[in-house]
């Protein structure tokens, strides 16, 4: 009986030792890593072939456009960063007169291949008077300038038109001083890739 009396005692303190234990610590989280903030403050310069992209936008507009195949066809890119992380940004695009006379070029072109497919006899002058009144608008050295707001931390630039439009989002696949590489978020958009100047 003392033996019984003894275990069942001894069983009383190991359970009252037991519910007094100290609880387990609880983990430290990990801190939060600082957010990568990109100094792309100055101006930057990109040749952007837009061929496909203007190919395909005007591909629809009739029968002769099926024809039609813009080739070499650039865009002068810049864009100048104020702040550091954010601030303002100016994009300006220039079309340069090489890239004007490939797209007369593509628009002739696609107008002949259209009227000997259908047997139709023309002049070279009819042809120039017949697309004159859409082409002979493009003028080398157009350009187009855009101003806002940007972000570029974490390897995401996200720029705000001042116009009020929807935010542009990149991803940045590349960074060092001289060079910047951006992918549009928007699919099947080509990189972009950046010179600083300075």
């Amino acid at each position: 009986m003392k033996k019984l009396l003894s275990i069942l005692c001894a069983l009383a303190v190991l359970t009252g030792l037991t519910a007094c234990a100290k609880p387990e610590p609880e983990p430290i989280p990990e801190p939060e890593p600082e957010p990568v903030v990109h100094d792309v403050s100055g101006r930057w310069t990109a040749e952007l072939d837009v061929s496909e992209a203007l190919t395909k936008a005007v591909g629809g507009y009739g029968e002769m456009f099926a024809y039609l195949k813009i080739e070499g066809v650039t865009i002068d890119l810049t864009m100048e960063f104020t702040g550091v992380g954010s601030g303002s940004v100016v994009s300006t695009y220039v079309l340069p007169d090489e890239s004007v006379d490939r797209i007369r070029e593509a628009f002739f072109s696609a107008a002949r291949a259209y009227l000997d497919e259908r047997g139709e006899e023309y002049t070279e002058e009819a042809l120039s008077d017949l697309l004159s009144a859409s082409i002979n608008e493009l003028t080398g050295g157009f350009s187009r300038v855009s101003e806002g707001s940007y972000t570029a931390v974490d390897n995401k630039l996200t720029v705000t038109p001042a116009s009020g439009g929807d935010p542009v989002g990149y991803s940045i696949t590349l960074f060092t001083d001289n060079a910047l590489t951006l992918v549009p978020d928007s699919e099947d958009a080509a990189a972009i890739e950046l010179t600083r100047v300075f």
